[in-house]
């Protein structure tokens, strides 16, 4: 019983860190980061030119994917601490019914939250 308890709450919690953080946000952000520098390359400017946008860019690149990179470790944070409570949560990474479990889960809190907030 604690075992689907922990579960529910690290979905939710997961959920709500990735909402939170904008993360879908910044995924798309980085694709058209990465097309930004490709156009880069192709246009007939100046080296010098090239080079500071090419800077910029991969300063805005290196902040996001940073961004991105904290949120993914405060979401496996978030599964380490509850492991200590509940051993047996480790099943949702290697197990296909658990994970059928977890994203269940995560697809009910979605369509409620959406619904009803």
């Amino acid at each position: 019983m604690i075992y689907h308890i922990l579960l529910i709450l690290c979905v939710i919690l997961s959920y709500e860190i990735i909402t939170a953080f904008h993360f879908k946000a910044d995924l798309k952000r980085i694709l058209i980061i990465y097309k930004k520098i490709f156009l880069n390359f192709k246009r007939d400017k100046s080296d010098s030119f090239k080079e500071k946008i090419i800077l910029l860019l991969s300063k805005h690149l290196f902040f996001k994917s940073l961004k991105i990179l904290i949120i993914i470790l405060l979401i496996c944070l978030l599964f380490y601490i509850f492991y200590f409570f509940e051993r047996g949560l480790i099943k949702v990474f290697y197990d296909y019914t658990e994970i059928l479990k977890f994203i269940t889960i995560f697809l009910l809190y979605y369509y409620f939250k959406k619904k009803f907030f």
